[in-house]
């Protein structure tokens, strides 16, 4: 391999990872992207930089559970609450872990630092096996 291509596949790799969780962004339902934009919208409260989708973690459609990362941007937030493919997500940002539980009635959006997200498994069975017409909350801790 010569060294041109070598300096050209090198420098082309960050650029494909940055762009990896836009692509992810898109492959999802209308209805998982409602609930991403939701939880970004409700990131943006704690957040210094936009968020955007990152990458979808697990689905249970039995108990209409649905868990993604979202990751920090180089964007500054500009009021705009929802997923924005121009923004790159950096490289030394936290990731956020957030969990939807979903019926008919009601949605609850939970989302904490991945670091916290083991600690938020209670909260999040407890918000997911809430009766129909009881409240659940939406947070971000």
């Amino acid at each position: 391999m010569s060294h041109t291509t070598l300096i050209l596949l090198l420098s082309t790799a960050p650029l494909l990872i940055c762009t990896e969780g836009q692509q992810d962004f898109h492959r999802l339902t209308p209805e998982q992207k409602k609930f991403v934009n939701t939880a970004i919208g409700i990131a943006h409260n704690q957040a210094r930089k936009h968020v955007n989708f990152f990458a979808f973690l697990k689905e249970n459609p039995d108990q209409e559970y649905f868990e993604f990362h979202l990751k920090p941007t180089s964007c500054e937030k500009n009021g705009v609450n929802t997923h924005r493919d121009e923004c790159e997500f950096g490289a030394h940002r936290l990731l956020i872990n957030c969990a939807i539980c979903n019926d008919l009635r009601e949605s609850s959006i939970h989302c904490v630092q991945q670091s916290k997200a083991k600690e938020a498994e209670n909260i999040r069975t407890m918000e997911c096996s809430h009766k129909t017409g009881e409240s659940s909350s939406l947070s971000l801790s």
